[in-house]
């Protein structure tokens, strides 16, 4: 037997308001792209990009076919795999979201459709700036979110339902957790300016769509690792998971050394910074205004944003594999670790050991950050980012890879 990936695509749809109604374009699909993105301090994305057969003419407007009277921009677009072994099957989510392009490409002879969809909190990012937020009590980051997009519900994408269906799950318990507060009028714009300008940059936030084929948008919400499970990527990997090959670097880009956080509420400024880093790689300062609530959370904020990227470390940040590469390597009891990989594009924990040229076996632990897919009906090659669990793995008591007991992790 092989560890086998099939890909779904499928439209959802309330058609009577209330229950979704999906539709399968599977058998229509010529190839299709996912891609996932995640930063600290910012609202991750995900988008698609499926390209159709179209020679019947069904989806092309107003062309008397099966799908010409639909709406495609009121509908959602739902990605996902079936990974299996031969004998059981499970389903990995890869991406939910409503159609923001709708392409035909027609020259008499063939014909395609080449839809582009975003995840909903893309949408809901932009909706129209406002200047009057309703006051928030003091509250943890999930919740402080709930508030800003409930401000902003008529930008929601309902996909045919009465009221959209939508929640914000939070994905960590940590007690680093930030809480939030702002009254009204102190915080000002769209929603995904307010969360990526004032709130995720209050502390070392994360953000990110799930994906979900029930038609329920949920937005993610932790403090930097999401998990304790931990999957493993090896250069023969047969139990572990098999990988092509890989790109190292060093972690510049997220240098930073000072930072300058205020407070929406009470003005409250306070400035951290990390004189070793400043004098090693020079100043790299992060300036925000921020809805922590009070001093101790700013603090925090600004003394992890200044300490915790103070140093670049040279790390695995790339890893490119493909379903035809698993298929040939990965055992059949280990299916389960590919349908993870695939459903956990960022804030969990990865090992990936590999010998570099001219050096012996090392294994390096790593936080993942986002996953390319670009898929045929043949084949699909799949492209995950890391960084270092050093930097973005939250402490936990003990943990070899998330902080040891009087370990200091913060400069």
């Amino acid at each position: 037997m092989a560890v086998t990936t099939t890909f779904k695509v499928q439209f959802g749809y309330y058609a009577n308001g209330t229950d979704l109604t999906l539709t399968d374009f599977t058998n229509r699909t010529q190839g299709l792209s996912t891609e996932t993105r995640a930063a600290i301090g910012q609202l991750g994305t995900r988008t698609a990009l499926v390209t159709f057969d179209n020679n019947d003419g069904a989806m092309t407007p107003g062309n008397g076919g099966t799908y010409s009277a639909w709406d495609f921009f009121k509908r959602g677009l739902f990605v996902s795999a079936d990974v299996s072994n031969g004998v059981a099957t499970s389903n990995a989510k890869l991406f939910s979201g409503v159609v923001t392009d709708f392409e035909v490409n027609d020259d008499g002879r063939n014909s395609t459709v080449t839809v582009t969809a975003v995840d909903a909190f893309q949408i809901i990012g932009r909706s129209t700036p406002k200047t009057d937020y309703a006051a928030l009590a003091s509250s943890p980051t999930a919740g402080a979110i709930q508030a800003v997009l409930a401000d902003n519900v008529t930008a929601i994408p309902k996909i045919g339902q009465s009221v959209p269906s939508w929640t914000v799950s939070a994905k960590t318990t940590s007690a680093n957790d930030t809480r939030h507060k702002w009254d009204t009028g102190e915080i000002i714009g769209a929603a995904g300016d307010v969360l990526n300008n004032n709130l995720l940059t209050a502390g070392m936030l994360t953000a990110l769509p799930d994906a979900s084929d029930n038609g329920r948008w949920t937005l993610g919400v932790g403090v930097l690792n999401w998990g304790e499970l931990k999957l493993t990527f090896a250069e023969s990997g047969t139990t572990d998971l098999p990988f092509a090959t890989i790109a190292r670097g060093f972690n510049t880009p997220e240098l930073t050394n000072n930072a300058n956080l205020t407070t929406v509420d009470t003005g409250y400024n306070v400035a951290k910074s990390n004189a070793t880093s400043a004098d090693k790689y020079g100043a790299r300062a992060r300036t925000y205004t921020v809805t922590a609530d009070g001093a101790t959370y700013a603090d925090h904020g600004a003394d992890s944003w200044a300490n915790r990227f103070a140093d670049s470390t040279f790390d695995v940040r790339q890893l490119d594999t493909s379903t035809a590469h698993v298929e040939s390597h990965l055992a059949d009891g280990s299916y389960l670790d590919w349908k993870n990989a695939l459903e956990r594009p960022a804030w969990y924990l990865f090992d990936v050991t590999f010998t570099p040229t001219g050096g012996s076996s090392t294994t390096e632990t790593l936080v993942s950050a986002g996953c390319r897919i670009s898929a045929t009906p043949n084949n699909a090659q799949v492209t995950f980012t890391f960084l270092p669990a050093s930097s973005y793995g939250w402490f936990t008591l003990n943990n070899d890879d998330l902080g040891i007991l009087d370990q200091n992790r913060l400069g």
